[in-house]
């Protein structure tokens, strides 16, 4: 099948055990088409999906995201944590996330809400790096690697580089010390 059921109806019209004796044909015990404890069967082929517009960037300092030089762009300085937040359409396993192109240094945990209450849904999950860098990144990438729901159906995202916000972000590490410029300095009397 190419489409998910959510309720599987099935008969079970004959079956034998193994020494040969064959379930009565008589009614009402000539098929079978429930379960005794009253559960279910659902078939899911369908990969897991992204929300729309779900995936977020943000670093743990917003106070120096102010650069009026790189306008929506999030500055992760060293040791700040940068963050993907995002919502999958049904609940999946823990995702596999690249962050600056790596799985290393990478933490996934369920997402939390607006209070601080974390998802029990599996649906939303944040992606943390922890900026250990000793070299400028003009512009991070992020990546799901695989996620997968319970059923086994994977899916991934490709690399990225800015989210969903309402104005697209973009993450930048600046690790450099600022320098002066060769010859820049100048210095003048009032005579």
């Amino acid at each position: 099948d190419t489409i998910d059921v959510s309720d599987v109806t099935f008969n079970i019209v004959g079956f034998s055990d193994p020494s040969g004796n064959t379930m009565s044909t008589n009614p009402p015990n000539n098929y079978v088409n429930t379960t005794s404890d009253s559960s279910k069967v659902y078939i899911d082929v369908s990969k897991p999906q992204l929300e729309p517009a779900s995936i977020v960037f943000t670093t743990s300092n917003t106070g120096n995201d102010d650069d009026p030089d790189l306008e929506n762009v999030l500055l992760a300085l060293g040791q700040e944590t940068i963050h993907m937040d995002f919502e999958t359409n049904e609940r999946v396993e823990t995702p596999s996330v690249k962050i600056n192109g790596t799985e290393t240094g990478v933490s996934v945990s369920k997402g939390v809400d607006e209070e601080g209450v974390e998802d029990t849904t599996g649906k939303k999950w944040r992606a943390s790096y922890l900026v250990t860098d000793t070299a400028d990144v003009s512009e991070v990438t992020f990546e799901i690697s695989n996620f997968n729901d319970p059923a086994g159906n994977t899916n991934t995202l490709d690399s990225r580089t800015t989210d969903e916000s309402t104005v697209a972000k973009s993450v930048k590490i600046d690790v450099s010390k600022p320098q002066l410029e060769p010859a820049s300095i100048v210095f003048t009397t009032s005579n």
